[in-house]
């Protein structure tokens, strides 16, 4: 299923959500940022990785600046909002395909990942006034010699599995330790931290 993803998606490079398919959730999770939480839910935790658009890069590698406003205008259907958003980022006809490709993947991060995340937590006022919503950011550049070397993209989760320890410093995987150990808090319905 997994392996499925990109064609679930519809891109090159999938969002890691192979459920988003209409099967195995009734309805569309990317709708839960508009929705309060169920009142059975006492608690939940949401966070993000500083470069959380790193994993569109085959999606926008290609792009042009027309072919990525397109994108933009499809999902925004607004072109005041549209050409603000390009404005914000700096994005111009004249900027060069690398840097694109960088704005690109920014510009999508925020939209799939960041932007959600706020409106979800500022749509929960329930939980938000009883402090029941964590947040998490993490901005830790990797290390390990990989392609990701020198993101801060998945290495919230090489400390929280632990399936790398192996080539973690000592601090790091205290850090890691400390890391699982508020997950598992969360996950047991007490205060990660």
């Amino acid at each position: 299923m997994a392996n499925a993803d990109h064609i679930i998606q519809g891109v090159p490079s999938g969002t890691g959500n192979p459920c988003n398919d209409g099967w195995f959730y009734k309805f569309d999770p990317r709708l839960q940022s508009k929705t309060e939480a169920p009142s059975w839910l006492k608690s939940f935790m949401i966070g993000g990785v500083y470069d959380e658009g790193v994993i569109f890069t085959t999606n926008v590698m290609n792009d042009t600046y027309e072919t990525f406003r397109q994108t933009l205008l499809a999902s925004i259907q607004d072109e005041v909002y549209v050409n603000r958003t390009l404005h914000e980022f700096d994005s111009t006809q004249n900027i060069p395909g690398p840097e694109l490709v960088e704005k690109g993947c920014t510009v999508s991060g925020e939209a799939v990942f960041k932007i959600p995340n706020y409106l979800t937590a500022n749509v929960n006022e329930r939980l938000r006034g009883e402090k029941a919503i964590f947040k998490y950011h993490f901005d830790q550049r990797s290390r390990l010699e990989n392609l990701l070397n020198g993101r801060a993209y998945h290495f919230d989760v090489v400390y929280l599995f632990g399936n790398l320890d192996n080539k973690l410093y000592a601090r790091e995987r205290a850090m890691g330790h400390d890391i699982a150990s508020a997950w598992i808090k969360f996950a047991w319905g007490q205060e990660p931290w």
